[in-house]
């Protein structure tokens, strides 16, 4: 008997494709600066996770030392980084030549 696979991770694994390919092109197009491209990317994708991790930290409560947080925020930060030399360089090439 075949089992029942959940469709959603599909489906979000689809859309953040989608969205990934897009990026370079309405990056390309929002004729802003690249830091502020890279800023409301990242920003954004705050906002939307950060109640699930307030929510998964108090649903199982869980205590984060700060120890353990260091490396995500620095990843974060280096990320962050990573997006605004990226969304610059749309400034100076195609978006095929960016990546």
């Amino acid at each position: 008997m075949p089992t029942k696979r959940p469709v959603l991770p599909y489906l979000a694994l689809f859309m953040g494709s989608i969205c990934l390919s897009f990026s370079a092109m309405f990056g390309k197009w929002a004729n802003a600066p690249g830091p502020v491209i890279g800023f409301y990317r990242i920003g954004l994708a705050t906002i939307i996770l950060f109640p699930v991790f307030l929510y998964r930290k108090y649903k199982y409560g869980v205590k984060f030392p700060l120890g353990i947080l260091l490396f995500p925020l620095l990843g974060g930060i280096f990320t962050a980084l990573d997006h605004g030399t990226w969304n610059s360089s749309l400034r100076f090439t195609s978006a095929a030549n960016a990546a």
